[in-house]
């Protein structure tokens, strides 16, 4: 019998782990996969304001503020304010503020003190350029054309990829005395236009075609594809359904991975019903001898209690009687524990041979339609993605196409002055010679 009893353990406790695995499986998925792909819902809330928390609405009356002399006063103390606290948006927000007090400066006649800020701001931004070409107009107005030709070359040298550089070497063009400076400027401004709008042309095409998504490398952004589209990337919209997208690629991968490793658990054990019927035929045999043998034994416990209990206390046989009774009342405890878990163990067997004939297929479904969701998110969220950035790569093409027409327009006139220059000097020359 203890041998029987032995393997009957064993079968027993590798079936309850089989099926806890397997009626664990579908809600280990549910709670580990699904929660990897949050909904609407799990966007996290604005977090309580703190004393330092930055008021966007008194930075956008600071930038709409016509007064200049109030929006100088407003803007000196939002920079002063946000260059002596740690904000994660300073980096970006310095600098357009730092660019807008510039020109508050300048329509205020203080071209000097707009000089001095638009130098603070800092080559990484992504104002930089922004700032340079101003840093070059400004200068060209106090009369140093040299020296602001210099500033927008190395705008260019730096920034190529940005429109604002072309309509500063644009403007470099017009300040030249010189045709040679004029049409060498000009010339740099088409190099650069015909490189940028080749390639927003080509992003364009690609957007358009399946995988654009997948084929992108936005940790970080490509320098390439923020100068086009950084309008885009940074649209929390956008954000938002990047990061809903990578949530829910883990958690198909994660729903892959349970599949694999249940499917492996099936392989591994196909014989789970026989040995739940062996388990179940064991316990039948085992559960009623426990039955009798806990009746013998609590009628063996109550004689000897009994038989102590009348003992009286120096008679010799009453420690052996009181040594019996602790011995039996502890194996009477042993066999109704051991009783106790047989019949759990059997309820719990007999109520699980019904289900498992259809927990695969039932587990199977529901990770399907869990999939199919997933698919579904990820392929709305890779759709909107798209529809974004195709919308900013669009206006980048067009921004791009004028500046092109722009530049050729200009280059096409500076080239028709230089000829009809040398026309002309060709005529006085031949004309001397008469």
């Amino acid at each position: 019998m203890a041998g029987n009893h032995l393997n009957t353990r064993q079968v027993l406790g590798n079936a309850s782990i089989l099926l806890l695995i397997f009626a664990s499986g579908l809600a280990w998925a549910g709670t580990t996969c699904e929660s990897a792909a949050p909904g609407a819902d799990s966007i996290p809330p604005a977090s309580a304001e703190h004393p330092d928390a930055l008021q966007y609405g008194e930075i956008n009356r600071a930038m709409l503020q016509t007064d200049d002399v109030q929006r100088r006063s407003q803007l000196n103390d939002l920079i002063a304010r946000l260059s002596s606290t740690a904000h994660a948006e300073n980096d970006a927000l310095l600098p357009r503020l730092q660019i807008a007090l510039a020109y508050s400066e300048i329509r205020l006649g203080n071209t000097s003190s707009a000089i001095a800020i638009l130098k603070q701001v800092p080559l990484d931004s992504s104002q930089a350029a922004s700032a340079l070409v101003l840093l070059g107009e400004e200068t060209h107005r106090m009369g140093s054309t040299e020296t602001a030709t210099s500033w927008i070359l190395h705008a260019a040298n730096l920034y190529p990829q940005r429109p604002e550089v072309i309509t500063g070497l644009l403007s470099a063009a017009e300040w030249q005395n010189e045709r040679h400076d004029v049409l060498s400027l000009l010339m740099q401004a088409k190099s650069l236009v015909d490189q940028q709008f080749r390639l927003v042309s080509d992003l364009l095409q690609r957007s358009r075609s399946a995988g654009f998504i997948e084929s992108l490398d936005l940790e970080p952004p490509d320098i390439v594809l923020w100068s086009f589209a950084h309008e885009a990337l940074t649209d929390p919209a956008f954000v938002h359904a990047r990061q809903s997208h990578q949530s829910s690629r883990s958690a198909s991968l994660c729903l892959q991975a349970h599949l694999e490793k249940a499917n492996a658990l099936r392989d591994r054990n196909p014989t789970l019903i026989r040995d739940l019927d062996l388990a179940l035929q064991d316990l039948n045999v085992l559960i009623p001898n426990a039955q009798k043998a806990l009746i013998a034994d609590e009628a063996s416990f109550l004689d000897v209690a009994q038989r102590y209990k009348h003992c009286h206390k120096n008679e010799e046989d009453c420690h052996e009687l009181l040594a019996a009774r602790d011995l039996q009342g502890r194996r009477l405890t042993s066999l109704r524990n051991r009783l106790h878990n047989m019949e759990q163990q059997h309820r719990f067997l007999e109520t699980e041979q019904k289900k498992i004939s259809t927990r695969w297929i039932t587990e199977q479904r529901a990770m399907s339609a869990l999939g199919m969701e997933l698919m579904r998110k990820n392929s709305e969220n890779r759709q909107l993605m798209k529809e974004l950035l195709q919308q900013a790569l669009v206006k980048s093409h067009v921004r791009w196409q004028e500046l092109s027409a722009n530049v050729y327009f200009h280059l096409a006139n500076a080239q028709n002055e230089n000829i009809k220059e040398l026309r002309e000097q060709e005529a006085l020359l031949q004309s001397s010679r008469m």
